[in-house]
């Protein structure tokens, strides 16, 4: 029986569904019959969270999305012809025509590539503004603070794609002496929340987006913690309707003492991942090897253990179309940073969840 909608509350009548429940369905199901999937634009996500995904969008769409996720850095003043360095889990892509103008004139460093030349392109490069991974940017600045190294001041710090924890937010305003903005997005929506600068939470894009927070499948009342469900519409190939994003969060009756209209969202919780301990005693952020956007939808879900330094179980969900991922993926990655790691990959039918319900990607149980 089809659904009529009569005002924005009657989205409730809709069932939740998650990432779990599409990957396990084809895609003639999950496509309007109105579009041709080879005119449809492929988006992968990057797994961070454990569960690899592919989606598609069209081409009206995309371009929508382009937009809105320049929107948090643009309106928190971000020029166009600011010198830019990101920080990236991808090897730098190809430059754009516009660059060639000084326009988005971004420089990707990746995130694995040793520390000390990090530094020596902030110092060199003298960027504007800084973007990247809070756990990423985190351990940048505790060398930098550590080692007291001096940095140009950047005007503007960005953080994205993960949950930044206060300790974190303080080592990189420290490092940096510039207060961090912190964005909220995830590939299937794009920006959706972020701060401004006067950090009283996270601007939701209401015109982008519905976002509802469920506390034990009920509405949350305002401040009361519960799960983000995201409503995309504007993707009318293949839109997002009631979809969870596991992340937990609640709404501010406040408004914004910036005069923004968007109502706000207080801090996010969730999407932690822990540190990957090294043989010679340091930390490296998760995401630094967490670049596994290639594996849907031939895994399903995965989580690494770093049960002692040099020991590595891998529990893998097969996917549809699974063909040994786990070893041929898995283990030369991992042996990049840990070159006498014994690994274990296990296939299993799914992952044991924390006691939030969510489960991280990648877990160490090593104790420094």
């Amino acid at each position: 029986m089809p659904l009529h909608r009569k005002s924005i509350e009657d989205i409730t009548k809709i069932p939740v569904i998650d990432k779990q429940l599409l990957v396990q369905n084809s895609y003639d199901r999950l496509i309007s019959n109105k579009y041709k999937l080879n005119n449809l634009i492929p988006i992968k996500t990057a797994g961070s969270n454990g569960m690899p995904f592919l989606f598609y969008v069209d081409y009206a769409f995309d371009q929508f999305r382009k937009t809105q996720f320049l929107r948090p850095y643009i309106t928190n003043g971000r020029k166009l012809w600011d010198s830019s360095v990101s920080f990236s889990i991808h090897n730098p892509p190809a430059k754009k025509w516009f660059q060639y103008l000084s326009i988005i004139n971004n420089i990707h460093i990746f995130s694995g590539s040793d520390i000390n030349n990090q530094i020596k392109i902030l110092q060199k490069k003298k960027p504007a503004v800084i973007q990247g991974y809070g756990s990423i940017l985190n351990l940048l600045s505790n060398k930098i603070i550590e080692e007291n190294i001096s940095i140009p001041k950047p005007r503007l710090v960005f953080t994205d794609s993960e949950l930044l924890l206060p300790d974190m937010r303080r080592n990189i305003e420290t490092a940096f002496q510039t207060r961090v903005i912190d964005v909220y997005g995830t590939y299937e929506t794009d920006n959706i929340g972020y701060e401004c600068h006067y950090h009283e939470g996270y601007h939701i894009a209401i015109d982008s987006v519905i976002m509802e927070f469920i506390n034990n499948g009920k509405t949350a009342k305002p401040n009361e913690e519960g799960e983000v469900v995201v409503t995309v519409l504007n993707n009318f190939a293949m839109p997002f309707i009631r979809y969870n994003l596991h992340d937990i969060g609640s709404y501010s009756e406040k408004q914004c003492s910036c005069g923004r209209t968007f109502p706000l969202m207080n801090q996010i919780k969730g999407r932690t991942n822990d540190y990957m301990i090294t043989p010679d005693g340091k930390r490296l952020s998760y995401f630094n090897i967490a670049n596994f956007d290639k594996l849907a939808p031939n895994v399903r879900e995965y989580q690494i253990v770093q049960e002692d330094i040099n020991y590595f179980n891998v529990f893998v969900v097969p996917g549809i179309e699974y063909n040994n991922q786990g070893e041929n993926t898995f283990i030369p990655v991992i042996k990049k940073i840990f070159p006498d790691a014994k690994i274990k990959i296990n296939l299993v039918p799914n992952i044991e969840r924390e006691q939030s319900g969510k489960f991280k990607a990648f877990k160490s149980m090593v104790n420094l």
